[in-house]
């Protein structure tokens, strides 16, 4: 294992674009109305009023990808989960830009770009944190960190899975969509925030 390197500024980076993306979601689902967060998945924001705010979330889900990418790039040994995790870190990062600019009810053209922009991203999302996971148990020095990314990377895993049966229930697809974006944004958090903790560690001896 090579010695343990850090990036902070792609670190803060990331954990700024995630705080502003739940913010943003917080504000779209309980604050401006308009849609239902049970059963409404989140790009239904981008329609209407709520478009350039709802447009601005996507871009920070994408800048924290990105970052987090970056990151990890820095700080992982090189191996084939790690090349893979960030591959699709990026596509998930593109996949999420034009999903953004595409809102699903901006006619038939946005609709197909978003719905296959969307079906890029998602799973790119999951394979990401999942190949970034196997590789984080690998190389990430800290332990209780390295376990509760592994329980959200297993958490998500189990989400998509089981309730994949019931993403098609007008009922509870929000619901749903938002429990496994937690489990993603929970482990992008965790991941760079324990990266700046090992980095003021390290400074202080």
């Amino acid at each position: 294992m090579r010695a343990f390197r850090k990036s902070p500024a792609a670190s803060r980076i990331a954990l700024v674009s995630i705080g502003y993306f739940i913010v943003c979601v917080v504000i779209l689902d309980l604050f401006l109305g308009g849609l239902d967060p049970l059963s409404q998945e989140m790009s239904y924001h981008l329609d209407g009023e709520r478009r350039l705010l709802a447009t601005s979330c996507f871009f920070a889900l994408a800048v924290s990808l990105g970052a987090t990418a970056v990151s990890l790039r820095r700080t992982l040994d090189p191996s084939l989960a790690t090349n893979l995790g960030l591959v699709f870190f990026a596509l998930a990062s593109i996949g999420v830009v034009v999903a953004g600019l595409s809102p699903p009810e901006g006619g038939p053209l946005s609709s197909r770009i978003h719905d296959v922009s969307s079906d890029v991203a998602l799973p790119s999302i999951l394979l990401g944190v999942t190949a970034l996971t196997v590789s984080l148990r690998r190389t990430w020095p800290a332990e209780g960190p390295r376990a509760a990314a592994t329980v959200l990377c297993v958490a998500s895993l189990v989400i998509v899975f089981v309730g994949r049966g019931f993403m098609m229930d007008a009922e509870i697809s929000g619901l749903l969509q938002r429990s496994i974006f937690l489990c993603w944004l929970g482990w992008m958090w965790l991941v760079n925030w324990s990266g700046l903790a090992l980095d003021r560690t390290d400074g202080a001896t």
